[in-house]
């Protein structure tokens, strides 16, 4: 908690390197700003708690504050908001340079988003500000909870990806869109909205959107907006961390643990570390040579794989899969995918 007995904001320790407190014109911002300078400027008229174990301290990033001008601090949160020098005068490949080499974590408040783009900014680090009482404020994050999980079972006719490579090759292969195409990628995340608004006015409706939560940041807002227009449409989101964290999930990763220290952008993060788990389990260990039991189609054989006589997710030649009746665990369960046949039971088979 930060504040007096007049005004109080309450959050919590992030759980991300860097977080954007956004809303609209007169929701607060400004105030909490002034605040966190107030209380750098006089620490025994601004009180600042934390609850639980939590020893950051919060520095203002001031007007005139360049990136060199902040290298001496340490274990804090720096606070800018969009007048701030790092938001105006600093480019954004500099900006992401300096907050990617930071051993701090940093709030930006702000409704100006250009100067980010160099940063992966994931769906939990949206905050908005809200008035919990005659003077308290609290930060709430915009998504506490992955948006794919409002849904019952639902039946999807077409598929569209963010990218255009790992989960669109993923769908293409293991579902075989691109037979009867229906599925369609917009090349990066910042095309998404203009391409669900093609695939809606050639017809396409059942649309599942596929993106990457842990970078997709401010992109979701147009993103809601547009399926709101659309609601006879059928258009859902699954929003999964990336499809690189869906694998480290799974059971055939067994070693794969969250780095205890701030990420500065989650989906390179993720990228590295399945890179170097995959690699354990290649016999050879030559990079590129995925290991077999990421196949559709496999026996575990001990020559194979480095980890056979421990692993827990080991396929006999007694299972046999069927493509037309696949199980995968959460998110993928809650969608059933009609790409080629009239009827596809997500059921009984497992990939991971």
């Amino acid at each position: 908690m930060l504040g007096t007995n007049k005004i109080s904001y309450q959050f919590e320790k992030p759980k991300y390197k860097v977080s954007i407190i956004t809303g609209d014109s007169g929701s607060g911002k400004t105030t909490l700003y002034d605040m966190v300078r107030a209380y750098n400027n006089n620490p025994q008229i601004i009180q600042l708690k934390w609850d639980g174990n939590c020893d950051l301290d919060l520095i203002y990033c001031s007007k005139n504050d360049m990136p060199y001008h902040l290298t001496d601090i340490k274990n804090s949160i720096i606070v800018a908001d969009e007048n701030c020098a790092l938001l105006t005068k600093v480019s954004y490949k500099e900006l992401a340079k300096f907050v990617r080499d930071s051993p701090n974590y940093f709030f930006f408040i702000t409704r100006q988003f250009k100067k980010l783009i160099g940063i992966f900014i994931s769906l939990q680090s949206l905050f908005y500000i809200k008035l919990i009482g005659k003077r308290k404020n609290a930060i709430l994050p915009y998504f506490p909870n992955e948006i794919y999980k409002s849904y019952d079972k639902v039946y999807v006719d077409t598929i569209l990806c963010e990218d255009s490579k790992s989960s669109y090759l993923f769908f293409r292969d293991y579902f075989g869109f691109l037979e009867n195409k229906n599925l369609f990628t917009a090349f990066g995340k910042d095309s998404v909205v203009l391409q669900l608004e093609n695939l809606v006015a050639m017809g396409k409706d059942n649309i599942l959107v596929v993106i990457d939560s842990c970078a997709f940041g401010l992109n979701i807002f147009d993103l809601k907006k547009t399926c709101s227009l659309y609601p006879v449409k059928n258009i859902y989101v699954l929003d999964w961390k990336s499809y690189e964290y869906y694998l480290l999930e799974s059971k055939n990763i067994e070693r794969f643990q969250y780095s205890l220290e701030p990420v500065f952008m989650e989906e390179v993060y993720y990228e590295s570390e399945l890179k170097k788990h995959l690699l354990q389990y290649t016999k050879s260990g030559i990079e590129g040579k995925l290991p077999i039991c990421l196949s559709l189609s496999h026996r575990c054989v001990k020559s194979d794989c480095n980890y056979f006589d421990f692993c827990t997710a080991k396929i006999n030649d007694s299972f046999k899969y069927d493509k037309k009746s696949i199980y995968i665990h959460n998110p993928l369960e809650r969608f059933q995918f009609r790409p080629n046949y009239s009827q596809t039971g997500i059921s009984r088979m497992s990939l991971f």
